[in-house]
């Protein structure tokens, strides 16, 4: 493998656990992290603009929570694959193009609050590795599931818990970036396995898929005590192994089809 030289680059180091000395380890690191920014490109990160940039993307996370929230709705307005390209547009747009698009797609989809009516799709929570890639969603979505909610750093996790305004915005961000939502690298575990039990009930999910990228040894090993907590729900799940491309999408279809014909046997 060939790796390209870029003109910045910095490692942070992330904990996997939250504690007042983990909270204030990641501090000192955001702290080293706007140093080396400004002697590298030559800018002042202040406090206020710092504060500025925070207000900024908590309007983003706010108008994120509105359209997930319309999602509770059966059926949903907007699809799973839908809400994906949504958030990938925030990756790369400027936030202050972003947030009023963000703001007339929502009321152009609460406008329109049957236009996937006459769907019987199966009410289904995907969570588990990375996943930016919204086809993988709409291939579930074409056989007949209907991705209402997920736990994703790419999806819920990315916008849930906005950054507190007030006081010294470096701790703030370690704050917020420490206590947000869990993924499989942080412990304990048990506060991932009630997120996902709350989000099934949230939602009204009938299954559940767990997708991980191939050798993701984090997110496999997690599996068993996801799983586990979901099966005190009496929710049925299905664990996919996938590579970071679409590649293997047709095994992919055969298992949630008949995972979804599992699904139908249950409704009767």
């Amino acid at each position: 493998m060939k790796y390209l030289p870029t003109p910045f680059k910095k490692l942070m180091g992330i904990p996997c656990k939250v504690s007042r000395a983990t909270l204030s380890y990641f501090e000192d690191e955001f702290d080293l992290f706007r140093r080396d920014l400004e002697e590298h490109f030559g800018v002042a990160i202040t406090p206020e603009a710092l504060d500025q940039s925070i207000r900024l993307y908590n309007r983003s996370r706010e108008l994120l929570e509105q359209l997930y929230e319309l999602r509770k709705a059966d059926p949903p307005p907007i699809t799973g694959a839908e809400v994906i390209e949504v958030i990938r547009a925030g990756w790369i747009m400027p936030r202050e193009q972003y947030n009023p698009l963000l703001e007339a797609l929502l009321q152009e989809v609460t406008s329109k609050p049957d236009r996937l009516a006459g769907s019987d799709s199966y009410r289904l929570l995907v969570y588990g590795s990375e996943l930016d890639e919204p086809d993988y969603l709409k291939v579930i979505e074409d056989l007949g599931g209907m991705v209402v909610a997920d736990d994703l750093c790419t999806g819920s996790r990315y916008f849930t818990l906005p950054v507190e305004e007030d006081g010294n915005p470096l701790r703030a961000l370690a704050i917020r970036y420490l206590t947000r939502p869990f993924c499989a690298r942080m412990h304990p575990t048990s506060e991932r396995v009630e997120r996902l039990q709350q989000l099934a009930r949230d939602f009204q999910v009938e299954g559940v898929i767990h997708e991980t990228i191939k050798f993701c040894d984090i997110n496999v090993g997690n599996y068993p005590i996801t799983k586990a907590g979901l099966d005190e729900l009496g929710l049925p799940s299905l664990c996919l192994e996938r590579e970071y491309i679409m590649a293997g999408a047709g095994q992919m279809k055969t298992r949630v089809g008949a995972f979804l014909e599992s699904l139908e046997g249950r409704r009767g």
